[in-house]
């Protein structure tokens, strides 16, 4: 019995012992050998994987009022896979539009666009239908025609295998097809090569429809209406759930916000770049300008991937789970800026000439500062567009003559003049370098040299430096430039921040200004004569924006020391509002610039002294803007009035200073393009908004 046993127990160890290796040998064949076809079954049966997006951060003013956000919406989207048949021609397969597709699609697409009209032609219902499928179809082709060209390019060395062996080729162009997909996009490592062709697929769809959320029925109904799955009606499309960008106020600091735009419509080899590095798809939106650009990496957020199955579509298994964007609160106050729009709207309307443009109001701009922290309270423009309509209004707003695609805050579409706001940055120079005291005079006869063209707007007889600031005397300051002469009038306008951007990060958005120099003048072939040092010093010839002017009397008010500016007071994680994760005084990384520690003391003595010139501008009998000064509620200000002159226009209109007058605290700077008078138009936009600042 015993022997029995030992017996049956050896014959099972050999059969263990022979079996062993055939064991290694299959699960070495699943494993390595079959691992792709196994890999690509599993895929099968999935019905895909699924791009996660994000939720772009909100962005808020400095009191937390929403100004944009993200909501949910619907885009009907399609992938060049699904819009592809293929024909069999010999041993070869090409792949040609599924025609019958795109027109179903179509005519859903037509029976429910946003701009359908009440009446409308069949004849004008046909051209529409063609246009959208053109469209339709060229996007289709242009994908589908990169991603072969790319193959094409890669099979080169193999083309003598496509006479030898066209088989062998085929299958050489299959893998070289998968491959592609694999090496230009980011993926994860353990998917298949097929997987990684649906990843593209879903990666590479476009939306040529893009859906409210509520709107979502009307296909719900089509899909019941015909009783079939969405996708087989319309093959190589569904519905995705997608993100949409929502603004409050439609144009409300609208150059400040900024636009977004789809990575699909940027040149190929900066959409490749964007899909391959920073992990974009092609349909995402991109910032293009202003906060939405220079904060892309904080408010887009970091895109997931899940895995849905054929057969639980309840449950997702999820590769990488999304993460939303950071809500960005902005050092703007929504109620000031709002107010210095619509203040500046009417201003430009009130002052626009009704026959020649160039000779009335086409713009203006306003903006106010803390003069310690550089918190940017307002910065408006005018006119202005309607973010969400940019696209659909583009051609019409790009030729505008008055130019409401331009931020005139930070730049100008022709070289603007800061005029006479120009002579305090001078004035403080000069007595701080002591090139003059505050006991110098000069006598002011209307004309510097007899019925020459240095002229004043009044005859000041003998007067001072204080009485010059606020009188605003040409010829007291044509005397101080032609003694400080062109190199020191140059540092002048550098210490004042004037030929330098702003450091907050708007790129080629944003205007340096223009200082003018011997050398600049050479390169012209014109001679630097006394006669531009004169110019130079009632800031004539140099050109800046009203944020650089602005930044100018923020130093002035702070004794010299010029605030890094600052429009973002902290960021927040999107999904908790009470979790701040960043307060900083400055902007993005690219914002960080020598600014910080832009310093240039002024003497008490000194600051008094321009001080009481800009405070006798509303206050003195000789103030150039002393019939403003009943407008002001129980404040006091230091200001300035600028009209800079355009030859053959009208002049430009600027009013800029401090207050309160006791203690500074803001800064402003109002422009109003070929708007005459200082005083006249810019200074009442500046008067109503500083008393609006007090009032809250």
């Amino acid at each position: 019995m015993q022997e029995m046993v030992k017996t049956r127990i050896k014959w099972i160890l050999a059969f263990m012992i022979a079996g062993f290796p055939f064991l290694i040998f299959r699960f070495f064949e699943i494993q390595y050998i079959l691992h792709e076809k196994y890999s690509d079954d599993a895929v099968r049966n999935l019905d895909r994987y699924k791009d996660v997006a994000p939720r772009r951060g909100a962005i808020y003013d400095r009191n937390g009022k929403l100004l944009v956000k993200t909501s949910a919406g619907y885009a009907l989207t399609g992938n060049i896979e699904g819009l592809f048949l293929q024909i069999k021609e010999g041993d070869e397969t090409r792949e040609i539009l599924n025609e019958e597709s795109i027109n179903s699609l179509v005519n859903l697409l037509m029976e429910h666009r946003e701009n359908k009209k009440d009446k409308e032609s069949e004849e004008d219902k046909e051209n529409e239908k063609i246009a959208m499928i053109e469209e339709i179809s060229e996007k289709a082709l242009n994908i589908y025609r990169r991603v072969q060209e790319s193959i094409e390019t890669t099979l080169l060395p193999h083309k003598e295998l496509a006479i030898k062996s066209p088989s062998k080729y085929a299958l050489k162009k299959k893998d070289a097809k998968k491959d592609y997909y694999r090496r230009k996009y980011p993926i994860w490592d353990n998917i298949s090569a097929q997987a990684a062709q649906a990843f593209f697929c879903n990666k590479s769809y476009f939306c040529p429809y893009q859906e409210d959320k509520n709107k979502e029925e009307k296909y719900k109904n089509q899909e019941e209406k015909d009783k079939k799955n969405f996708k087989d009606i319309y093959p190589g499309f569904h519905l995705e759930f997608t993100i949409k960008r929502n603004y409050l106020y439609p144009d409300l600091a609208c150059h400040l916000i900024g636009r977004l735009g789809l990575v699909e419509n940027f040149p190929e080899e900066i959409r490749d770049s964007l899909i391959k590095n920073k992990g974009y798809s092609v349909r995402d939106m991109i910032g293009l300008s202003g906060i939405e650009r220079i904060f892309e990496d904080a408010l887009r957020g970091k895109r997931g991937c899940k895995v849905q199955s054929r057969e639980d579509k309840e449950n997702s298994l999820y590769l990488e789970k999304s993460i939303d964007g950071e809500n960005i609160y902005l050092s703007i106050d929504k109620d000031l800026q709002e107010f210095a729009e619509k203040s500046l709207d009417q201003t430009v309307e009130k002052y626009k000439s009704k026959e020649e443009k160039d000779k009335g109001a086409v713009g203006g701009a306003a903006v106010v500062l803390n003069i310690y922290t550089g918190e940017i309270l307002v910065m408006a423009s005018s006119p202005r567009y309607e973010i969400e309509k940019y696209s659909e209004n583009y051609k019409d707003l790009k030729d505008d003559p008055y130019f409401p695609l331009v931020n005139r805050a930070i730049s100008f579409y022709y070289p603007i003049p800061p005029g006479s706001v120009f002579k305090v940055p001078v004035a403080a120079y000069v007595l701080q370098n002591g090139i003059i005291d505050e006991n110098r005079c000069f006598v002011c006869n209307k004309y510097m040299y007899e019925r020459g063209r240095f002229a004043c707007t009044h005859i000041h007889g003998k007067i001072d430096l204080v009485h010059a600031i606020s009188g605003s005397c040409n010829i007291f300051f044509y005397h101080l430039g032609e003694m400080m002469g062109p190199e020191r009038l140059e540092e002048c306008a550098y210490l004042f921040g004037f030929g330098t951007k702003s450091g907050l990060g708007f790129g080629s958005e944003e205007s340096p200004g223009f200082i003018p120099t011997p050398a600049r003048s050479a390169s012209q072939g014109e001679h630097w004569g006394d006669g531009k040092s004169r110019m130079f010093g009632i800031g004539q010839l140099i050109n800046a924006t009203p944020l650089q002017v602005a930044r100018s009397m923020a130093m002035i008010a702070n004794i010299g020391i010029m605030p890094k500016l600052c429009l973002v007071k902290k960021q927040n994680q999107g999904s908790g509002d009470d979790q701040i994760l960043v307060a900083q005084k400055g902007i993005a990384k690219e914002a960080y610039v020598a600014n910080e520690d832009w310093k240039w003391p002024i003497s008490q003595k000194n600051w008094l002294l321009i001080k009481q010139g800009m405070a006798r501008t509303t206050e003195g009998p000789e103030g150039t803007a002393k019939e403003l000064r009943k407008k002001l509620k129980g404040v006091r200000i230091a200001c300035k009035t600028g009209t800079s002159q355009v030859k053959g226009k009208a002049d430009h209109s600027w009013f800029a200073g401090f207050f309160p007058l006791e203690e500074p605290l803001y800064a402003f700077a109002v422009l109003i393009e070929h708007g005459g008078y200082g005083a006249t138009a810019a200074g009442p936009v500046a008067i109503d908004l500083i008393n609006k600042i007090m009032q809250k």
